[in-house]
Order: structure tokens, then sequence, then C-alpha cells
């Protein structure tokens, strides 16, 4: 896919589909001569050329856009002037109503002026892209914010779009040129026996760094793949803990049966539920109890096996049942051991208990608190709970966090295998030109992998694959 940026391109905006607004953008140096002999005053006056040149930049101006002799329709036009614009030529939004066919008739009309056509997916942000307003990454985050499928995915593609995996980039390929500029320089002044312009330990004490540093970020990003999958938070305990009551609760949905009748739940039931830094995927097991029926025991084994991918699991229990719990968590700690986090449940029935000395006297984890599904009390404090278990708040979901494409980890993971690659070349004894050369051109290319990322090095297929995973309009 090849990009031409010479000529004025059109496309709505706005997702397809039923919507109380319609956008349509224009980029190219036609944009306001054209926009010029179709919009219309307040009173559905033409404007004159003039008039329409005084209008201010980066503001809103109501009016109508003529789409026949006989046709306009209400609507506004934000005009933003290059190079200050999102592709850093002229550009404009008009901003109408949401019809279908009539957005296919303002297009139609664009595009019957000369050397106006319809934008290819994605030509709006590669236009950002060649023109320098952003970077390759950025551009890839414009992709990830619009596909985003829930927080993590939206926060990790703000903090892609924020340019935070670029400034890393771009120290790392500065700090890998420092190095190589003293390796070339020393094969320039070879026949200069006194010149030295990085001694070998310190050569090979950079190259470390810089490769540990480099697999330190691939291993501390998440894949967007992961994020695409919310935690999977795992309720558990004995029959009647009011399991379902809580799921219910969290989720404002009545997706499990209540019932005093110990054993209702015989299936595994989930729904996502909003936290206060995410979302989670929470899980409704069977009770795990001594049961005589063969679906209750085929019902609790299914219970077990959902527990093994959990991320957070809940051991729920009200204070009545504590003497079963000891047995209850030698069976589930023969399945899950990683991140369990004990509650207590039913407070408006049993408000004065006390619940530490009581799971203390039957060695068993003390509850983090002690709610109500029934009342509310203390669901905000398990959402929080959940929140700190799942790290939403720790550095990897932080505004510094990166979440990689599978491009830039390629990349990223390639310019590690260069460095690893010169590791070993430097563990042997060698002073010969031909060994700096050696070393140079493993500096370089690590050097180049890194310039993909941001897109200093790129070829025209990696780019039109990139932007052809946009939307029309983007």
């Amino acid at each position: 896919m090849l990009f031409d940026t010479t000529d004025t391109i059109t496309a709505i905006s706005t997702a397809p589909g039923y919507s109380p607004r319609g956008i349509v953008r224009l980029s190219g140096d036609l944009t306001f001569s054209t926009l010029s002999k179709l919009w219309l005053d307040q009173q559905d006056r033409p404007l004159t050329q003039q008039a329409f040149d005084s209008l201010e930049y980066w503001q809103a101006h109501k009016g109508r856009l003529l789409i026949a002799p006989s046709i306009s329709v209400t609507g506004t036009l934000t005009l933003f002037k290059a190079p200050a614009s999102y592709t850093a030529q002229d550009m404009a939004e008009l901003h109408l109503p949401g019809s279908a066919r009539l957005l296919d008739m303002v297009l139609a009309r664009l595009t019957s002026y000369e050397n106006i056509r319809l934008a290819q997916a994605g030509e709006f942000t590669a236009r950002a892209f060649l023109n320098g307003r952003i970077d390759l990454t950025e551009a890839e985050a414009v992709a990830e914010v619009i596909h985003a499928g829930g927080d993590a995915q939206l926060r990790a593609a703000e903090n892609l779009l924020s340019g935070a995996l670029h400034l890393k980039c771009q120290t790392y390929a500065a700090r890998i040129a420092g190095v190589l500029a003293r390796i070339e320089a020393g094969i320039d002044f070879s026949d200069q026996e006194d010149v030295s312009f990085i001694e070998i330990d310190q050569l090979r004490l950079e190259v470390s760094q810089l490769t540990c540093e480099l697999q330190n970020l691939v291993n501390d990003s998440a894949s967007w793949q992961d994020l695409h999958h919310l935690p999977r938070v795992v309720l558990i305990g004995l029959p009647n803990a009011g399991k379902s009551s809580l799921i219910n609760a969290l989720t404002g949905l009545d997706r499990s049966i209540v019932c005093a009748i110990a054993g209702t739940t015989r299936d595994v039931i989930s729904a996502p539920v909003s936290l206060p830094l995410g979302e989670c995927m929470l899980y409704d097991t069977p009770g795990i109890g001594s049961v005589a029926d063969p679906l209750g025991q085929y019902s609790q084994q299914n219970a077990l096996e959902v527990i093994k991918s959990a991320d957070l699991l809940i051991l729920l229990w009200e204070p009545a049942d504590s003497t079963e719990l000891p047995a209850l968590l030698n069976i589930i700690q023969k399945y899950y051991q990683k991140n369990i986090i004990s509650v207590a449940s039913k407070k408006d029935i049993q408000p004065d208990t006390d619940i530490i000395t009581l799971a203390d006297r039957q060695h068993i984890p003390r509850p983090r608190t002690f709610i109500s599904a029934r009342t509310g009390e203390n669901l905000d404090t398990l959402k929080q709970l959940i929140c700190d278990h799942l790290h939403f708040g720790s550095d990897q979901s932080s505004s510094e966090a990166i979440a990689l494409t599978r491009r830039q980890a390629t990349a990223l993971q390639a310019s590690i295998d260069s460095l690893e690659h010169l590791n070993s070349i430097l563990n042997q004894e060698s002073d010969s030109n031909y060994y700096d050369e050696i070393i140079a051109l493993h500096l370089r290319e690590a050097l180049d992998h890194i310039g993909t990322i941001s897109g200093q090095i790129v070829s025209d297929e990696v780019l039109g694959l990139i932007f052809s995973q946009f939307c029309i309009g983007k």
C-alpha cells in the first residue's frame, strides 16, 4: 500500500450505523478551496472566498453544507491549518446529521471535484506519520485505541499514544549509536597506535548493560494478546457460602440463582465486573463439599478445574461454616496456590462475630474484609482488594507501563539477538580491524532494528500492513 500525500482525501470518520452525528474529514491542499464553494452561512448565503478565508481555525462554525443545487444540510465546520493539524496538512471536519445516506451523498459531492478522492484505511494517520506529526509507535497506538476492548487495553494504547515507547527506544538508540561511533572512530584511526576510543572492558560492560535493559523492557511489557483477556477472578467456597449472591451484587445482574437450599449452583457462571481501576471476569462456581449424587460431584470437579487458570481466587465463607474450611483449603491447594484472598460473608446476619479470632482458631486465612451481598456493606472494599491483588495499581499498569504489539516485540527481540551475538564475540580475544568491523556490524544491526519501531527505518510493505488495520476515516 503506497500513500500519495499530494492529493486531497476525504472519508466518513464515524462508525457505520445509526448515530445522531456523523463526521466527514478532509485533508490536503484543496480542502479549503473546495469547501468555500459548498459552505453557506447561517442565513443560507454562500460565502465569498474572502469571507471563507476569514473563518477562524480550530473553531466550530455553524452553517449549512450544499450537497446538491437545491439541497443543503445543517451542520458545523471546523478548519485546521497546516502544519498544526493532525495530518500536518490543511484539514477540515464536517459535523452533520448521522444519516448514512446523507453522509454518502456528501462524499459523492466532495469527490466529484478533481483531485479529491476517498481515503484509504488509516490514510489520515499515515499522513500524520509521513509528515512527521507522530512516530510509528504513536500511529499504531491510534489503531489500538480504536480497537481497545477494555480498560487495560485502552490505558496501554494511551501510553503508546503519549510516546512512552518512542522515548525509551530513542534513548536506547542514542546509547547504541554512541558506542558505534566510538568503534567506527577506532576503525578510521586504526593506524594511530596510541589512540583508543573505547577500551574492551568498557565495551563489554556497555553492550551487556544494553542487552539486559532491552530484555527487561520486553519481559516487563505486556502483549496486546494478553490485555485482550480480562483477569479471571474465581469465587470458591462451601455450598451456600453466598457466592451467587455476591456475583449478582457485584455485577448488578441476576446471573446466578440465589436459594437457601445449599448446592443450587451446578454450572460455572461468569460475568464482567467493573472495578475502580479496570475490569475483571468474575466466575461463580458450585460449592465444594460432600455430595452424594454424581451430578454434584461432576459440578464440583468443574469448579476445581476452573480455579487452575484463575488470576485471583476469592475464598468466600460464612462464620457458621468455619469448621469445614480447613478441609476445603486442603482440596483447593492441590489445584491452586498463587493468589488467594479470604473474605467472610453474610455480615448482615452475623455482624458481631469476631471473625479474626474465628479464623485463627480454625487455622484458616484471616479474612481481608467482612461483606454483605444483601446490604452492599464493604463491597467497595472488596473491589479495591481485587484491584490491589490484580496489580491494577502497580507500576505495570501505571502511566509508564508499556504493551508491545507483535511487530514491536519482534523488532526489540531482533535488536537483543544482535547484541547477544556481539556479547559472545566480545568474549574472544582479538585486536584486528576486522574484529572491530564485525563489532560495528552487529551494533548497526541492533540500531536498525530499534529504528524500525519508531519508523526511522521501515519498508512500504510494513507501513501498508500497519495502516491497513485501521478504519477508513482514521
